[in-house]
């Protein structure tokens, strides 16, 4: 840091320079992990300070250099909420700074162990907390691990995740489930490949079964009824393509509130005037609803997820504090334009995009409210005594969501028809694709993976009676695969 400062001198010596760290209010609310360093950084600054104040005086005045040509600001909120907030108004200048980095996920796990086992607190639910985190999968370009997914889910905030897993765990609910995932990890029948395959999608369900909570989601059950709920899932989709798509095109990521309406509306032609009208009040809320809570995000209210980020370009704007999706609502009814907004999709939009919204677990969680599929594979004894495989669980999740995930297919291809579906691009260099393929390349890998498991799982079985069920039974699950084939 000095080194840095003398450069930033040398290069003009009437320059002006105002250093921001910023966001450090996410590592000083619980004792645990890391409020140590944080005395003992700002003690650095402090030194950095009275180095400068006491070495770099101007004879002719007695002023200091530091206090000349630098300053020092240390930004601390009250709360992680982002949305127009006063404090983020402090916030003038543009700065890439993030203290998150700093600091090693590892090394903050650890510093937790240390500190429960020095207290007598450390349990089960830590145990699994360093299992999880430990987890960094990757397959060539396939991303496989718990730990890479969550660190894009939660765009990289360390707490956020360990906050996030450790409710998850200590979730009483889940006990059984977490134990049956644990016990894979020690199922000498599976190799290991397949043990970490059942483990991770049984522990990921839990994340995604989490996220369902957010309230973020618990406000489509509040606002919108039925069909309307699982419309406005895909409202949201459309939104976050629109915006993934933008951010690969454009270095500045942010699109105009405007821009993003056309996208979204193509067959309106003053799409702002009409979304402002009067007519038009239920789709006015909509949205705004939907861009609030994506965008706002407090741990201490269950807010987890921050999947846009919205800036005010007008001064008047910035002077209000939109604390609620009706004051958004008023805005917009009150005649602000909507190109004085805009929107950029985050690292955690993008991981909805590309790890959740297709997935099976995703949509068995969303329609269904299903257990995780890798916790209900029949016992040996269910298979020899099945009768019926469509009363089995496994089979009726399947069927299940394969009929709501081909249904959704459906309804995306018929939208391709009228305009009103976006394709997705996962990168410039590579063709776009429907979410219809993605659902049905997503689905069909994971039936065959969780067929490959339940096969591996009782190869050592040799009775005849077994086999022959266990057979059965795998090839009616893969004729509802092949359904996809019907898309």
């Amino acid at each position: 840091m000095e080194l840095y400062l003398i450069i930033l001198k040398c290069q003009n010596s009437n320059q002006k320079h105002i250093i921001v760290f910023d966001n450090l209010e996410r590592f000083i609310s619980t004792d645990e992990i890391y409020n140590d360093q944080i005395g003992e950084f700002l003690t650095e600054l402090r030194k950095i300070h009275d180095h400068f104040h006491r070495h770099y005086i101007q004879p002719n005045n007695n002023q200091s250099v530091f206090a000349k040509h630098f300053q020092f600001i240390i930004a601390m909120r009250h709360t992680t909420t982002r949305m127009f907030t006063p404090q983020q108004n402090a916030d003038f200048v543009g700065h890439s700074l993030n203290l998150s980095d700093w600091f090693s996920l590892d090394k903050i796990v650890e510093i937790r162990e240390k500190w429960l086992i020095d207290n007598n607190f450390f349990d089960n639910e830590d145990k699994r907390l360093v299992t999880i985190l430990s987890d960094k999968g990757i397959s060539g370009p396939i991303l496989r691990g718990l730990r890479l997914k969550l660190n894009l889910l939660f765009n990289n905030n360390k707490r956020l995740i360990l906050d996030f897993l450790l409710s998850t765990l200590c979730d009483v609910g889940n006990a059984d489930i977490i134990e049956y995932a644990e016990g894979y990890l020690t199922n000498e029948n599976l190799p290991y490949n397949m043990q970490k395959y059942a483990y991770r999608s049984i522990i990921w369900r839990l994340v995604l079964d989490k996220l369902l909570d957010d309230e973020l989601f618990k406000n489509f059950h509040s606002q919108f009824d039925g069909f309307e709920k699982y419309s406005a899932l895909d409202y949201m989709r459309k939104i976050l393509i629109i915006l993934s798509n933008y951010a690969l095109e454009h270095e500045y990521g942010y699109v105009s509130l405007t821009d993003l309406l056309k996208k979204l509306y193509p067959d309106k032609d003053n799409v702002s005037n009409w979304l402002c009208s009067t007519g038009c009040i239920n789709e006015r809320q909509k949205i705004c609803h939907l861009l609030y809570f994506m965008n706002y995000y407090c741990r201490r209210d269950n807010n987890w997820f921050q999947f846009i980020d919205i800036q005010c370009n007008t001064e008047i704007l910035n002077a209000i504090h939109i604390d609620s999706p009706s004051i958004f609502v008023e805005l917009l009814e009150k005649g602000f334009s909507t190109n004085d907004f805009k929107i950029q999709i985050t690292t955690s939009g993008k991981a909805y995009l590309g790890y959740v919204v297709q997935t099976f677990e995703f949509i068995s969680s969303v329609y269904k409210n299903n257990p995780p599929l890798l916790s209900v594979i029949p016992t040996e004894e269910e298979v020899m005594l099945c009768n019926r495989i469509e009363n089995m669980d496994c089979y009726r999740i399947i069927k299940g969501v394969v009929e709501k995930s081909i249904t959704i297919c459906k309804e995306i291809n018929e939208s391709f028809k009228t305009n009103h579906e976006i394709s997705y691009y996962k990168d410039l260099d590579k063709k776009p694709v429907s979410y219809a393929n993605a659902i049905a390349e997503s689905h069909t890998g994971y039936i065959d993976n969780f067929c490959n498991c339940l096969n591996k799982l009782y190869s050592n079985n040799k009775d005849k009676t077994f086999k022959k069920n266990l057979t059965t039974l795998v090839i009616q699950i893969q004729r509802l695969r092949n359904l996809y084939k019907s898309i």
